[in-house]
């Protein structure tokens, strides 16, 4: 028979194997997010940041495979600002927007999530759905190097 602590570590053994099974996430490809105006600076007591991004709306996305109607990003125009002291997501000017700087030591990475409410149509009827879209910009010396693609996510 087996002890609870045998199984337990059996368990335990296998579960980096089934942490490293595939698996599929839907993914959106959305229009760029443009940064502009990025600033950081650093002082004993921390460092902080600040900068501008918009959203131009593009042609509205029908998901993979799903019946429901288009998804339709509203545009926005707002600027951000944070601290390493504060730390985490921080709302921006424009509520909606959130961010979060990861500083580095070369480089910076920006995180920027937008979350919005739509109401969508689903083969059953009407219900509201609320997304959310989440963008990387890795930042080095100040410029807009490189854009990590958008991922949309339907919430609640």
């Amino acid at each position: 028979m087996k002890t609870p602590s045998t199984l337990f570590f059996a368990l335990v053994a296998l579960l980096p194997c089934a942490l490293s099974y595939p698996y599929h996430r839907r993914e959106l490809a959305f229009p760029v997010y443009h940064v502009t105006k990025y600033t950081t600076g650093c002082s004993p007591a921390g460092c902080a940041y600040s900068f501008n991004i918009y959203y131009t709306p593009g042609p509205c996305t029908t998901p993979p495979g799903s019946n429901t109607t288009e998804i339709c990003e509203p545009g926005f125009n707002t600027t951000c600002t944070g601290t390493d002291i504060q730390g985490g997501w921080r709302a921006c000017a424009d509520a909606v927007i959130q961010s979060n700087e990861i500083p580095g030591s070369n480089n910076s990475t920006l995180m920027v999530r937008h979350q919005w409410d739509q109401d969508v149509t689903t083969g059953t009827g009407g219900v509201d759905g609320t997304f959310a879209s989440l963008a990387n910009y890795t930042v080095v010396v100040g410029l807009h190097q490189q854009r990590i693609p958008t991922i949309l996510t339907p919430h609640g």
